[in-house]
This record gives C-alpha cells, sequence and structure tokens, in this order.
C-alpha cells in the first residue's frame, strides 16, 4: 500500500512538471507572436509617415504649373494638366485652384465637385486654419482628414502660390484617404494577411480598417504624426495564433516516456530496500557482538568527561575576561545561565535576568525582537545579528545581540556595547556627505561661464529696450502708449527667463529625490551643456551630440539626471586637461536598447583609465587627478544616484583609447490598450 501511495504521488509530480514546460511553451510561442506583431507595426507606422506627405508632390507640380503659365484662368489647359497629374495619382479624388481671394475658380474633375467651385474657402470653418498656416508660412500644408461631399474621408493639401513675394492663390488636392492607405499598406497586408489595422483621428473618429478582429485578440496602439495632425493605429490579430500542436504533442509524448522510465526505476530501488531491510536484521545480530566492546568504552568515556570539566573550567575562565554580556536561554525565552563580562560599566545584578522570561526582564520592543532572533535562529540554525538601543546603568547605549543555537533547542545571545561604533561610523558619515556637498558646491563653479552666459542674454535684451526707452525720452521723442506696453511685456519676458534660470539653479542644488517623476534623458543632457558648455569650449573642448529622437522616459528626479550628466562632463573635461592634444572631444550619446533600457554614455579622447584603477574609480576619494580641488567624489555621486534609481553604470574602452562611462535605467513601462 504504502509503494501504491509513492507511486500515484511521483505521477502527479511528474505529470505536474509536463504541464509547466507545456504552459512554458505555449507562453514562449504567444511572446513570440507578439513580436512579430510589434515589428508589423513598426512598418506600418514607417510607411504611413511617409507615403501620406509624399502625395504633396502632385500639389506642389500643380503649383509650379500654374506659376509657369502665370497663373491665368484658361480652363482648357488647367484641364489637360490636372487629368494628367490624375492619371499619374490615382490616390487623388480632384485637384484645384483657388484665386488670391481664396475662391476656388478651377477644379478637375467638375463633375460630381460642382458644390466646390466659387466657393469662398474662408467660409469654411474646416479649411481655414489649414488654408492661412500654408499662407504664412508659404508652404505646402497637410491637413487633417475630414468627411468630403461625398461622404468619404479625405485629406486636403494646400499650397500658396507666391511670385515676387504677392500671394496668388492656392493649389488644391484632394485625395483619398481609403486609396492612399490601401495603396501604401497593400503589400504589407497581403505578406501578413493575419493582422487587422484601424487607424483614427486623435478624437477616436475611423479613417480606415482593414478588417475585423478576434474578440480576445492582443491590440497594440500606436500615436505617430501625419502631416499637421496625429492619427492613431491599432494592431492585433484576426485570429489568434496558437502553438504548434505538433510541437505540444511531442512534448508530452516525451514527458510520458520519461515518467514511465522513472516509475519503473522507482520500482526497481523499492524491492531493492526489502533486501536493504533484510541485510539490516543480518547486522544488528552483529551489533549485538559490539555491546561487549561498549562497556570497556565507557570507562574511557568516564575519563573524557574529566577531561572535559577541566576544559570547562579554563573555559570558565576564557569567558569571565570576554567585556561582552552572554545569555544562555531556551527555546521560550527563559535566561538560564548569564556571563556578565568584564566591563564594569555594564555590571548589574544578575538575580534580575536570572531563571526570567526575556519579557519580564526588557523593554516589550526589546523583547519581541529578542523572542524573533530566538525563533529565527533555533528554525534556521544560522547565525542571526540585531541591533537595538537600550539604556543601562542611566545610559542610553547602542547593542548588538548574536543569536547562536546551542544543541538541545537552546540559545546563547552575545551581547555587546556597540556605542562608540555607533558614533564613529555616524562621524564618519556626516564627514562624507560633507565632502558631497562640497564636490556639488564646487562644480558650481565649472557652471558658473554657462550661468552668466545664460543670463547675460536676457539681461542684455533689457539692456537694450530699456536704453531705447531712455533714448527716445532724452530726445524728446514721445512713443505711443502701445508701444511702451509692448516693451514691458518684453522686459516682464526676460524677467521670467531669468527667475527660470535661477529657480532651476536651486532646484538642482537642493535636489529632492522625492520628486520622482517620468524624465527624459535629452532634456538633462541639454540643460548640463547649457550650465558647463560654455567652460568645456574655454578648455578647447569640442562637444558632439547623439541624441535618440523617440527616447523613452525614466522614472528619476530631472535635477538628479542632469546632475550624473555634468559630473561625467566634468570627469572627461578633468582628464583632457592632463593632455596636450588639439583636437579634445566629448561624445554624449543616449539610445533605447533591446532590452527595454534607456543608455547615455559620454565617451572623450582623454588618456583613458588604467587597468588597476578600474576597479576603485567609483569609490569614495579616490581620484587619479593632481590638486586638493579633486575631492575624488565625482564618480561616487554618479554610482550612488545611478543606484538608488535601480540604474548601472560601466567603464567601457572606447576608439580614442579614451574612457566611456555608459548609465543605464529601466524604461518607463507602456502598457497596450
Amino acid at each position: 500500500m504504502k509503494r501504491i501511495f509513492f507511486l500515484v504521488v511521483f505521477v502527479l509530480i511528474g505529470s505536474g512538471i509536463i504541464l509547466g514546460l507545456d504552459r512554458y511553451y505555449c507562453i514562449t510561442e504567444y511572446k513570440e507572436n507578439l513580436s512579430h506583431l510589434n515589428r508589423f507595426a513598426e512598418r506600418v507606422e514607417y510607411v504611413l509617415t511617409r507615403s501620406i506627405p509624399d502625395r504633396l508632390g502632385a500639389v506642389e507640380d500643380l503649383k509650379s504649373f500654374l506659376l509657369a503659365t502665370d497663373i491665368q484662368r484658361n480652363n482648357e489647359s488647367f484641364d489637360q494638366y490636372a487629368a494628367w497629374v490624375l492619371a499619374h495619382n490615382p490616390t487623388l479624388d480632384w485637384i484645384g485652384y483657388a484665386d488670391h481671394t481664396q475662391t476656388i475658380r478651377n477644379i478637375y474633375p467638375l463633375p460630381g465637385n460642382e458644390a466646390i467651385l466659387n466657393i469662398d474657402l474662408n467660409t469654411r470653418p474646416d479649411d481655414i486654419p489649414w488654408v492661412q498656416r500654408a499662407i504664412v508660412t508659404q508652404r505646402t500644408v497637410l491637413a487633417p482628414p475630414m468627411q468630403s461631399i461625398q461622404g468619404f474621408n479625405s485629406v486636403s493639401a494646400y499650397s500658396p502660390i507666391i511670385k515676387d513675394n504677392v500671394f496668388h492663390g492656392l493649389a488644391i488636392g484632394q485625395f483619398r484617404l481609403d486609396k492612399v492607405i490601401d495603396h501604401a499598406l497593400m503589400d504589407l497586408l497581403r505578406e501578413n494577411p493575419n493582422y487587422f489595422v484601424v487607424l483614427s483621428d486623435t478624437t477616436g473618429h475611423v479613417l480606415w480598417s482593414s478588417g475585423s478582429y478576434a474578440p480576445d485578440s492582443y491590440i497594440k496602439r500606436i500615436l505617430f504624426p501625419v502631416g499637421e495632425s496625429e492619427w492613431i493605429a491599432y494592431f492585433g490579430w484576426r485570429k489568434p495564433p496558437q502553438p504548434d500542436p505538433v510541437a505540444r504533442h511531442l512534448l508530452w509524448i516525451c514527458g510520458a516516456t520519461i515518467v514511465l522510465l522513472l516509475l519503473l526505476l522507482f520500482n526497481n530501488i523499492m524491492n531493492r530496500n526489502d533486501w536493504l531491510t533484510q541485510t539490516v536484521q543480518e547486522k544488528t545480530a552483529e551489533l549485538a557482538l559490539h555491546n561487549v566492546r561498549l562497556t570497556e568504552e565507557i570507562d574511557e568515556r568516564k575519563k573524557a568527561a574529566k577531561a572535559l570539566q577541566n576544559s570547562e573550567r579554563r573555559l570558565e575562565k576564557f569567558l569571565s575576561a570576554i567585556p561582552d554580556i552572554i545569555f544562555h536561554a531556551d527555546k521560550k525565552g527563559t535566561i538560564i545561565e548569564i556571563r556578565k563580562g568584564s566591563n564594569p560599566e555594564n555590571d548589574f545584578p544578575a538575580s534580575l535576568f536570572l531563571h526570567h522570561s526575556i519579557q519580564e526582564t526588557f523593554p516589550p520592543d526589546i523583547a519581541t525582537v529578542y523572542l524573533d532572533g530566538i525563533n529565527e535562529t533555533l528554525r534556521s540554525g544560522n547565525i542571526n545579528t540585531t541591533e537595538h538601543p537600550m539604556q543601562i546603568n542611566g545610559r542610553n547605549k547602542y547593542w548588538e545581540a548574536r543569536f547562536i543555537a546551542g544543541d538541545l533547542d537552546d540559545v546563547f545571545i552575545v551581547i555587546r556595547d556597540i556605542t562608540d561604533q555607533k558614533q564613529a561610523v555616524a562621524t564618519m558619515l556626516e564627514a562624507k556627505e560633507t565632502w558631497a556637498r562640497t564636490e556639488k558646491l564646487a562644480s558650481l563653479g565649472t557652471m558658473a561661464a554657462g550661468l552668466s552666459h545664460e543670463i547675460n542674454q536676457p539681461l542684455n535684451s533689457i539692456k537694450v529696450i530699456a536704453s531705447g526707452i531712455l533714448y527716445s525720452h532724452n530726445r524728446g521723442r514721445k512713443r505711443e502708449l502701445a508701444e511702451m506696453i509692448k516693451a514691458m511685456e518684453e522686459i516682464s519676458q526676460q524677467t521670467d527667463r531669468i527667475n527660470s534660470i535661477i529657480s532651476h539653479m536651486r532646484a538642482f542644488i537642493r535636489r529632492d529625490d522625492s520628486q520622482i517623476i517620468p524624465s527624459d534623458w535629452n532634456v538633462a543632457v541639454n540643460q548640463a551643456l547649457k550650465l558647463v558648455g560654455k567652460q568645456l569650449s574655454d578648455h578647447g573642448i569640442s562637444v558632439h551630440k547623439n541624441l535618440s529622437e523617440k527616447l523613452p522616459m525614466v522614472l528619476a528626479a530631472p535635477t538628479a539626471l542632469e546632475e550624473i550628466v555634468i559630473n561625467l562632463l566634468v570627469n572627461a573635461m578633468q582628464a583632457l586637461d592632463t593632455t596636450q592634444q588639439n583636437n579634445k572631444t566629448i561624445t554624449v550619446r543616449t539610445f533605447h536598447s533591446q532590452n527595454d533600457e534607456v543608455i547615455l554614455e559620454i565617451s572623450d579622447n582623454g588618456p583613458g583609465i588604467s587597468l588597476e584603477n578600474k576597479e576603485k574609480i567609483f569609490v569614495p576619494f579616490f581620484s587619479t587627478k593632481p590638486g586638493s580641488e579633486n575631492h575624488g567624489l565625482g564618480l561616487s555621486i554618479v554610482h550612488t544616484i545611478t543606484t538608488a534609481y535601480q540604474g548601472k553604470i560601466h567603464l567601457l574602452p572606447n576608439e580614442f583609447s579614451g574612457a566611456t562611462f555608459q548609465v543605464i535605467f529601466p524604461a518607463c513601462i507602456h502598457f497596450p490598450v
């Protein structure tokens, strides 16, 4: 019966393992299919952001034609050219010309579009902002999608006709949105028939759809710009992909075969166990013969016991010389034995503790800590240590309690006075914080040139405006009230700019790590270069930026990111100052890795860092640079800030024989729709 029970348990465990492996395979396949869907979504986004603006070429061609014909109203030549344009652009619905009054004078094809002819665009609210933007910017504008008179979604393009700096009208083109998207995505959807795509504007209005999707399909959402507006694309599966059934069947067959083989092996082991039982019985008889010898060994043990007593006396003398307090307690917390130690400051009546429970002799909070330590030590068998404050003989002290398991469900508690050690550690931490503040204030000297440059610009603007007002006053020229108000507004704006710079510096100096928000590495790099860029150029150093445009955010205090960049830039500047080369360069790069990590790299072409110093560069107060102003805390601060935000920092070699510091932060997590 016992054997059957173990066989059943073994079969259940094997089935559970096979089921877990099958689940893991299904999840892996799903992640692979999800990765394919993400790549398909990226290809669709790439095609749409390029193919739709390409339709502007037809409108640009019409504008060139109208300029070449001196914008004369010639319906026959306009219709001939428009017919040629539409023949080469099947996605075009119609093209037209509006004169300088923004009234549509020509349109092709005319049938079906008579309602648009001779319409003033200024009376159409949907057209006004985009027509005005085209005229003001003097460039072709692609308006957001809207519903046309015929009822389908369309996209309009407006191109201003400017000749000799005079506005003569507009070249207009309207595209069938469904034709444009069908033409752009035809090949992609043919290659991937199981995917669906739905396009909508930011208000939720559906612009185009490739079909329906499965109710349980995963849906991916992407927001991307098209012309003067933004579109939202949704992607998913028409039918969710399923794992390969052949592979799953093979997995179950192999797993069942392995379980069967193990069952046979287990049965063989049980048979061998029966044989071992018989053997043990035979050996028991042999052991009875050895009992006689044990009697002789008892005498020897008595001698050993006497030697043990002598050893215990020596141990007693040894323990009396140790300053630590030692409690011997049982598993319930009752103190069996006590050693007060040799420290006279810890002298107390042993009767207060001996044969009393810890709950009776210690304050409730400390008693709870000691009982937890006893239980954990007896459970794990490991040595456990805790620290706590406690008053003894009228003095507040810090104590370390170390719990050591005995052999009979008992525990030895070694209590050590660590007050002096705690005070020394606190003094050291205070000194380290003082040095860190000194390092940060020292970096402000490096940023002084950048701050001066940033503040001088608005100050110069205020000076010029004020000087102009005084000059007019001294010349007796009366300035208009509107002109004076405009000057005051400009002075106020420049003052706000100075206040913003000073506020930013205050936030940098008083960095509050509790203000953790999604922050942009690119913004931190640009802010840091504003502060130390002037100093770098004064040292003959050129800075090259290679910042990724679509960089995910990271969770951190923005000023903390700036402090990382500034310290790394200053470190590179100091390294380059030790060389005599002419082309001193620092390269700043940001990018997004495939592991969903945001990476900052700062490289220089300086002397680099030797192999023996690579393991020490992040140690506080370690520096390879001469001079008393180098406190050796810059890289230590960078390392501390980075690890505080679950980031990593590495020192890498580069092709210029200099140093590259790579700071890696996890990207903010984006949840799907």
